[in-house]
Formats: C-alpha cells, structure tokens, sequence
C-alpha cells in the first residue's frame, strides 16, 4: 500500500536511496545450489519433449485386431481375408471379444495356429492376445518415458531458474521471465502425481521466481510513487491521501468479505456432514431391520 505523506516538505526526509538501489533482490529464504550448469540445464529443459502413446493408443481394441487380422492374412496369402476384411474381421472380433487369449508365454512360442490349416478362433484368439501384448507394451514404454520427462524436468527446471535467478537484476529481469515462461510451458503435473515424481524442486524454485518478479515490480512502484510525491503540490498530496484512505476501506471490506465466506463454507461443511451422518443412520436403521425379518 502506498505511503500517506500530507506536505510537500514531508516528502523530503524520505530516503533518497530508495532510488538509488534499482538491483536489490529480495534474500532467498532457502538458497539452493544448481545441480547442473546453466548452459546443460537450458538445453535439457528446452530439448524435451512430452511423450506420447502413439497413434494406436487412439484406436480401439477392434480397430487393432482387424489391423493384425489383415496383417496375417497377407502374410499366409489368404485372399478372401484380405478382400473382405472387414466383414470377416466383424465376425472373428464377435467370436473372441469376451475370450481369454492365450498367455504371453504361449504367444512367444510358435505354433501351427496361424498356418492357413489352423482352426480359425484360436487364430483369432492369438491374434487377440498379440495386440493386447503390444498394448501392455506401449503403456509401458510411454509410461518409462514420462516417468524420464518428469525426472529430467524437475533437475533441469530447477537448476535453470536458479541460475537466473542469481543473475536476475532489476535492470536484467527478461532472462528470468523467459525461463518461468519455459518451465510453465514444460510442466505437467498429472505426470508427476502419476509417477510419483517429487518435483518439489522445480516448484519451489517456481515459487521464488515469482516472489523476486514481485519484488523488482515493488522497487519499482517505490521509485515511481517516491519521484510522484516529492515533486506533488499539497493539492497532489491530499488527493494521494484520499486514495490512500479509499484503498485501505477496499482491503478492509475485502477482508471482511473473505471472513464470511470461510465461515458460510464452514458451516456448509457441518452441514453436510451431518446431512451424511442421517444417511448413515438410516442405512443403518435398514440392515437391522432387514436382519431382523431374516
């Protein structure tokens, strides 16, 4: 909030210095140590890139099935599968639809089902069982490589915002906005809670970022206001003090505002816990009486 001055000889017992400090910087609370270099962390962070399932990984289960259908068929020569398959592929995936296939170990092995000789349904049911396999592979390759993104962005994330922000200067802040900017770009949060990724680090490092924008923005609103009022006429000063005091009845009613809302959303809980409460009761009530009919 800004500072009420009521005279224009207030204004000069404020210290000059506020101007006169441009690059102060707020004191970190916990200093951290970049883990990597400067140059190593940009090009890490900048270099990766979000994984992803695959085409397949949109395609539903028949869709793939009758991909591998026709992709045997051709491979035994089999024309009236190839010329009608989807029609034939409708009729294997109805036949096998809710059936086991075969183990993983069996798919390894080979047999004579695929020869165009074998019985049909346990082809199909290989077939089947082949393209859930792949599917168990695909999620976990992409699962590998998120479980990677994930580790690589927290120490890449991290190291980088901190070396800008030991560099950062209030003259200089641009290389600090543009490292937030490309860590918010790169930061997906539900991969972290999936893989159970502490970013913490990144986070905090996030979080100071943004305190030491706040804090050159303050500086810089100080000097502004500052070279505002020791050059304001008293007419100028008492405006400034009746905004000031218009601010402060803002913040206030504000706060007010917060205060009973907490309370209505307290009181909103209690009620639906109670609400919960009755309806275990009665839930309760209704097993002893059906046991009680038993």
């Amino acid at each position: 909030m800004a500072t009420v001055l009521s005279t224009p000889a207030a204004t000069a017992s404020i210290p000059s210095a506020v101007s006169q400090s441009p690059s102060k910087k707020r004191a970190a609370e916990s200093p951290a140590s970049p883990s990597m270099t400067l140059a190593a962390a940009k090009k890490t962070l900048s270099s990766l890139k979000l994984p992803s399932k695959g085409k397949g990984a949109t395609q539903s289960e028949y869709v793939r099935f009758k991909s591998l259908l026709l992709k045997d068929a051709k491979a035994r020569g089999d024309k009236d599968t190839t010329d009608n398959i989807t029609k034939i592929a409708k009729e294997a995936w109805k036949k096998v639809q809710y059936q086991t296939p075969p183990s993983a170990d069996e798919l390894d092995t080979k047999t004579d089902e695929t020869s165009s000789s074998g019985d049909d349904v346990q082809r199909y049911l290989r077939l089947k069982g082949v393209m859930l396999k792949e599917e168990r592979e695909m999620q976990a390759k992409f699962d590998a490589e998120a479980k990677a993104y994930c580790t690589a962005f927290v120490t890449s994330a991290s190291s980088y915002l901190q070396w800008c922000l030991i560099e950062a200067t209030e003259e200089n802040q641009q290389p600090l906005l543009e490292a937030m900017k490309l860590v918010k770009g790169q930061y997906l949060p539900f991969h972290f809670r999936a893989y159970r990724v502490d970013d913490t680090p990144a986070l905090n490092a996030l979080r100071e970022t943004l305190e030491q924008l706040k804090e050159f923005k303050k500086l810089k609103d100080e000097r502004a206001l500052l070279a505002k009022l020791q050059n304001a006429t008293e007419e100028g000063l008492k405006l400034h003090v009746k905004e000031h005091i218009r601010l402060l009845a803002q913040a206030a009613e504000l706060d007010k505002l917060k205060k009973n809302k907490a309370i209505e959303d307290e009181k909103k809980c209690e009620a639906d816990e109670r609400e919960l409460a009755k309806a275990d009761d009665i839930q309760d009530e209704i097993t002893r009486a059906l046991k009680k009919q038993m």
